[in-house]
């Protein structure tokens, strides 16, 4: 394993390009929102998302599948599916919502993502944050 340092540094770089390419993702659900000739349904949209994730997960797949794990307990399923409801929930919301701001509100909205999972990990996960992620 690389040293700690390379680990951060390494996370940071993924987590901005990651930030990007939400980015460009909410600016292009603005514009088909708005600019097609005929409105398109969130559906549309989220399922559109969900079929694109699910093509990549399938050609990822021989690069991945030694890596999974089928014995997980229960309760990691449970949370793993938690995460792709909301995942899916949370797209068709904000797809919604697109419908009626601008890019550039909505995106503004969006940064309070990164509010609310600082304080849902110290409220649920009774997490203490480091003055690292107060900064």
């Amino acid at each position: 394993a690389p040293p700690k340092g390379q680990q951060v540094r390494l996370g940071m770089g993924i987590a901005l390009l990651g930030a990007l390419n939400a980015s460009l993702t909410y600016l292009l659900v603005r514009k088909l929102m708005r600019k097609s000739e005929r409105a398109i349904d969130p559906e549309v949209v989220v399922w559109s998302y969900s079929l694109t994730a699910l093509c990549v997960l399938i050609l990822a797949l021989p690069l991945t599948a030694s890596s999974f794990v089928w014995d997980a307990s229960a309760s990691a399923w449970l949370a793993l599916i938690s995460v792709g409801a909301t995942s899916v929930i949370e797209q068709l919301l904000v797809t919604l919502g697109f419908r009626g701001l601008s890019a550039t509100a909505g995106t503004l909205m969006l940064t309070l993502e990164a509010a609310f999972a600082f304080v849902f990990s110290a409220l649920i996960l009774k997490e203490t944050p480091r003055l690292q992620t107060l900064l």
